[in-house]
């Protein structure tokens, strides 16, 4: 689609000089390393709920009990019941969007 635009964290090789002259050779259109930086205050309060969600399932399959600790079906339903934790956590929400900047 023409209206698309990609966008890459600060990861070593979408910064490097080869990956940013390669996409501007096959006219990509893309947010270079200037333009936003990998640790963009727009991205924090989802990168935040996306490290507690990886840390608590995480968790839940260290301590999971069984042959199939490392299966797709317990790791699914672990994601599912934290998920459905982090929806009642509307204090945690509040204070992450706290955290923003003001203008």
């Amino acid at each position: 689609p023409e209206e698309v635009v990609y966008l890459h964290d600060s990861a070593p090789y979408h910064k490097a000089n080869a990956t940013q002259r390669l996409l501007k050779d096959l006219n990509i259109d893309f947010f270079d390393r200037t333009e936003w930086p990998g640790s963009s205050l727009d991205l924090n309060a989802a990168e935040h709920v996306g490290s507690i969600l990886m840390d608590k399932v995480e968790s839940l399959m260290i301590s999971e009990n069984g042959s199939d600790r490392n299966s797709q079906v317990v790791l699914l339903k672990h994601l599912q019941n934290v998920l459905h934790e982090l929806e009642n956590e509307q204090e945690l929400v509040k204070n992450l969007l706290k955290s923003y900047l003001k203008d």
